[in-house]
């Protein structure tokens, strides 16, 4: 089973988070595949999401984290408080997100949210202008090696990638494209010496998500607007069983 991830963003009230959410994780045990799908709600509903259904709480993801464990931060959410509401982990440098943080930034939010036992589903992606200038590998290039050069990399980690032209836009790259994409992303990896898996997302929907986690590369996919309708979203999950 591949990993499916769903950002709400910043989308539904706390009710429906409340009905939805139980909605798509009574699904996924009844499959007995908690550990492939998981959301990311927003903030304010996370330590609630994770007291009324603790048996899903390692499901939970955040949508962004900072690297401070504490102090005058206004806005920002530290690791340790994810730590301690018991969610999974956190999303981390979305490209909805990046304005919030620097390059180096996000390196010491990973080393910090390996500091508390948390999933880190780093985020990266070139935008259109880089793509057509043939700058995107360029750009992956830097911020995978900027943002996990402080990382010791003993927990976990995941790594996203969501092309910023196909976010939310209806336009998807190529299986082509992805492949050739994660490839490249494998061959920098392992210049240091990581192995981790790799997901994709960028406008995925019921019709492509199977061709596109069929791809070699390919160990999960990251759900964006499909995501907020439960029954869609599990349509989604069928597809991959």
């Amino acid at each position: 089973m591949k990993t499916i991830i769903g950002n709400w963003k910043l989308n539904k009230t706390p009710l429906e988070a409340k009905n939805d959410i139980k909605t798509i994780f009574d699904y996924s045990s009844e499959k007995k595949i908690n550990s492939s799908v998981f959301i990311a709600p927003p903030h304010p509903y996370l330590g609630y999401l994770s007291d009324i259904y603790p048996q899903y709480s390692s499901q939970i993801l955040s949508q962004n984290s900072q690297e401070f464990l504490k102090g005058a931060y206004t806005g920002h959410i530290s690791p340790k408080m994810l730590h301690d509401m018991k969610v999974k982990g956190s999303l981390v440098g979305h490209s909805e997100c990046r304005y919030m943080n620097t390059d180096e930034g996000i390196s010491h939010t990973l080393s910090s949210l390996e500091e508390e036992s948390l999933l880190c589903v780093l985020c990266i992606g070139e935008s259109l202008e880089e793509k057509k200038s043939n700058q995107g590998l360029k750009k992956l290039t830097h911020q995978i090696k900027t943002n996990i050069s402080h990382t010791p990399l003993k927990g976990k980690l995941m790594i996203a990638y969501e092309p910023i032209w196909a976010i939310g836009t209806g336009l998807t790259a190529s299986l082509e494209e992805i492949q050739n994409t994660l490839e490249h992303i494998s061959k920098v990896l392992s210049e240091k010496s990581l192995n981790v898996p790799l997901i994709y997302g960028g406008s995925v929907d019921e019709n492509n998500i199977s061709e596109i986690c069929s791809l070699p590369k390919v160990d999960g996919v990251l759900v964006g607007g499909k995501s907020l309708d439960p029954q869609y979203f599990i349509k989604m999950i069928q597809k991959l069983l």
